[in-house]
């Protein structure tokens, strides 16, 4: 007779934590806090107030924002620049075989880096980060006049609007990312700001209501997680 098998323990379900590690839902725990405070003036520390508080809890709010906001304008800056990557994708070819049509086997290749064309992978490509991409464009248009080629359907007319698109694109983008990189500082200082007076009244609480159930009301009206308590 075999053993009846041993079921496994079902494992306890995590519990939601009290302050969120979103950083929009901490940020409305903050806003939410601070005016709940306002309503509980017995509830003090010695190194900060409940108006100086409330003043960082709105701005960390704001600051999640315009970072979440900032970054999402990224996405659409690097779309512009990944459509011109499609058309450059497109039009190279055509470029190399009007180079090979003009100047032969091997003297055509000798005049790639004046396109701003590099070898790469075992192919020939104009180079992928931004900047330089940018910069070889610009090569790409002064080199089609140089050499006769800026006549046709992947002449100048064709390469120049992709040269100037994207080098405004690039140049959106760097500057793009300094302005994300600046208000990620200005939202992680604030947080920092934040966290500490989150889990210093979580502190508090326990200290001023030793009764469970009057701490787990007091941590509701205050806008912790009633799910943990």
């Amino acid at each position: 007779m075999q053993p009846t098998p041993v079921a496994p323990a079902a494992t306890p379900p995590t519990p939601t934590p009290r302050i969120p590690q979103d950083q929009e839902k901490k940020a409305s725990l903050a806003v939410f806090l601070a005016n709940a405070w306002l309503a509980n003036p017995d509830l003090t520390f010695r190194w900060t107030t409940q108006a100086a508080f409330a003043a960082t809890a709105q701005q960390y709010q704001q600051a999640v924002v315009n970072k979440t906001g900032t970054a999402a304008q990224g996405a659409s800056l690097s779309l512009t620049l990944d459509e011109a990557d499609d058309q450059i994708a497109a039009g190279l070819p055509y470029l190399k075989a009007a180079l090979l049509t003009k100047f032969k086997k091997g003297p055509d290749k000798a005049l790639y880096p004046q396109f701003g064309i590099i070898s790469r992978g075992g192919g020939y490509e104009l180079p992928k980060g931004r900047t330089e991409r940018a910069l070889a464009l610009q090569m790409l248009v002064a080199a089609l006049d140089t050499h006769g080629l800026a006549a046709g359907d992947y002449g100048t007319a064709y390469w120049a609007p992709l040269a100037a698109a994207y080098q405004q694109g690039a140049q959106a983008t760097k500057a793009h990312a300094a302005s994300v990189s600046a208000l990620v500082g200005t939202k992680d200082t604030l947080e920092t700001q934040v966290d500490l007076v989150l889990s210093k009244m979580l502190a508090l609480l326990e200290a001023q209501y030793p009764n469970e159930q009057e701490l787990a009301a007091k941590r509701r009206e205050m806008g912790y997680l009633k799910e943990f308590n």
